[in-house]
């Protein structure tokens, strides 16, 4: 499960992120696949680079739309969550 405290890292063979009209296109060769992500998700995804954890990404997702931090922390670990699925990231703990 992930938590807050986690930073989250792109795979190493991510080899394209394209910004497209608000929109990330997201490809990965090794798995043969093409994700879109919208606005919001291009949104998280600009900010998982290691450097963050999955909460101040949260903080900063909040402050972008003016939404109340559980509302964002949640989202957040949603998405992240997804991505992790997907093996389109690892985690780190704090």
């Amino acid at each position: 499960m992930l938590t807050l405290n986690q930073r989250p890292h792109p795979i190493p063979d991510l080899t394209l992120q394209q910004p497209i009209a608000g929109e990330t296109l997201l490809v990965t060769p090794a798995q043969g696949k093409v994700r879109v992500l919208n606005p919001a998700g291009s949104r998280i995804w600009s900010l998982v680079d290691g450097a963050l954890t999955a909460g101040e990404i949260a903080l900063r997702l909040a402050e972008t739309y003016a939404i109340p931090r559980e509302q964002a922390e949640a989202d957040t670990l949603a998405f992240l969550q997804s991505l992790h699925e997907r093996g389109l990231i690892t985690l780190e703990v704090e």
